[in-house]
């Protein structure tokens, strides 16, 4: 009645919470979304246009969606999995761009985003078998932190990464089949083109568990 789970297959296959404030607009907005394993939170404000949800959750956990996730594609089978499950914590005001965070922890797990992943492909394929910490204004820039931890690990990103391509491939552990590598919580940090690419690729930087790390 609020305009909610509207087009084509729109929320058609899905077991979610709770949807309100005009969430779920689109074709196959929110297609499949918790089909599975039924562990999304509520969704507010969220998931419009064509496929910016479709199969959200599908075999993984997401939490509460706020004002997140609005975009062709933008969250696309973020935490899908693959008969593995991924999961992702609460996102207000994030994911909000064409193919945002579209995969992000397919079969990986990211915290909580907030004010984060807020461009184009800012946060595509994030974590994809990896673990990324809480996001807090972060990662907004075109392709800014896509890839990042592929294979390895990153923590709490706070202020940082605010750039084109500005944290791409950090602790991805490409050249590590099966562990990639670590970076500590960054704070004010890699906010320049490229700043800080192939950072700690198969080994490891430590940043804000100390103090803040700025490249």
């Amino acid at each position: 009645k609020d305009g909610s789970c509207n087009g084509l297959y729109a929320c058609f296959g899905s077991k979610i919470g709770l949807v309100l404030g005009g969430s779920c607009v689109g074709v196959n907005s929110c297609r499949f979304v918790g089909l599975i394993n039924t562990a999304v939170g509520t969704i507010s404000a969220s998931c419009k246009g064509d496929i910016s949800c479709y199969k959200l959750g599908y075999y993984g956990t997401v939490g509460d969606l706020e004002d997140s996730c609005n975009g062709v594609y933008a969250c696309k089978s973020m935490a899908g999995g693959l008969f593995i499950s991924g999961s992702v914590g609460n996102l207000v005001n994030s994911c909000n761009a064409f193919l945002a965070c579209e995969k992000m922890a397919f079969v990986g797990k990211v915290g909580n985003l907030e004010d984060s992943c807020n461009k184009q492909g800012a946060c595509d394929s994030m974590s994809d078998n990896g673990r990324v910490g809480n996001l807090v204004n972060s990662c907004n820039g075109v392709d800014a932190c896509a890839v990042m931890a592929f294979r390895g690990t990153v923590s709490d990103l706070e202020d940082s990464c605010n750039e084109v391509d500005a944290c791409k491939f950090m602790a991805d552990g490409d050249g590590n089949p099966l562990y990639g590598g670590y970076v500590g919580g960054l704070v004010n940090s890699c906010n320049g083109v490229e700043a800080c690419e192939s950072m700690a690729r198969i080994g490891s930087v430590r940043g804000g568990d100390r103090k803040p790390l700025q490249r």
